[in-house]
């Protein structure tokens, strides 16, 4: 009784240990889905700006 209770008792904390992991990452994954999308977002509207600026600047010699 106390060897199964001794090989037991490791798997059972390893599967919770895993089990709670699972959700968290699932959690982090999610937030850094919703971060992905804003970063992108601010990342294509600072790439759109610098190029209307080299555009005005080295096309029609405004600044």
């Amino acid at each position: 009784m106390l060897y199964s209770i001794g090989t037991g008792l490791p798997v059972i904390v390893f599967a919770v240990l895993i089990a709670f992991s699972a959700r968290f990452v699932g959690i982090a994954i999610n937030r850094l889905t919703q971060f992905e999308m804003w970063a992108r977002r601010v990342t294509g509207a600072v790439f759109i700006a610098i190029g209307i600026y080299f555009a005005l600047k080295y096309s029609f010699r405004l600044f």
